[in-house]
């Protein structure tokens, strides 16, 4: 099985296009097999919200994601993105014509979203589904309801940004690939 290198851009551009450019730049030149950024809009929360003006900040405008997808395509990475609802998930598949998306950890409860994922299997044949903060019953949740998925891949991450080695815990790797023997397991790394 050959490793699949997922480099994140998402929000470390700082709404600064040209920075995320070069940082798709650098990502292509590491050898990465995909440049991930996020799909939202900060009206997605409410504008008294601690993080709405930071949300606002990076967001990215739908121009930019076909920019971003163009200079991918250029460079031989493949552009991949985080969706967050079923409208960022119709965008990313209907208009960029994605086969492959990412699922953030904060997404694996969330069975409508999953779900919809799922309705979309015909054109999505390759989730990314991060697992952190989550128990392995809420993972095989989230598995039974990406069952059409061709391509599942589970992702063991720890939500604490950025993660701390002794909470790393790399051994949650074992535990899951012996819960879901037949599907590969990842890891998202969030540490220093």
């Amino acid at each position: 099985m050959k490793t699949k290198l997922i480099v994140e851009i998402g929000e470390n551009h700082l709404g600064n296009w040209q920075l995320a450019k070069g940082m798709v730049r650098e990502a292509a030149k590491a050898g990465g097999t995909y440049a991930k950024f996020q799909t939202y809009t900060a009206n997605q929360i409410r504008a008294d919200h601690e993080w709405y003006e930071w949300f606002r900040l990076v967001e990215m405008p739908e121009t930019v994601h076909f920019e971003m997808q163009q200079l991918c395509e250029e460079l031989g990475i493949t552009f991949l993105s985080s969706t967050f609802t079923r409208r960022s998930t119709d965008f990313l598949v209907d208009r960029m014509g994605l086969s492959a998306l990412k699922l953030a950890s904060s997404r694996i409860v969330d069975l409508e979203l999953l779900a919809h994922v799922n309705d979309r299997a015909e054109q999505v044949q390759t989730v990314y589904l991060s697992t952190g903060g989550s128990t392995i019953d809420e993972i095989q949740g989230a598995v039974e309801c990406l069952g059409a998925i061709e391509n599942l891949s589970l992702l063991h991450c720890v939500s604490q940004y950025p993660t701390e080695d002794a909470n790393v815990n790399l051994l949650a790797i074992r535990a899951m690939q012996a819960a879901f023997p037949d599907i590969p397991i990842g890891y998202s790394d969030h540490s220093r």
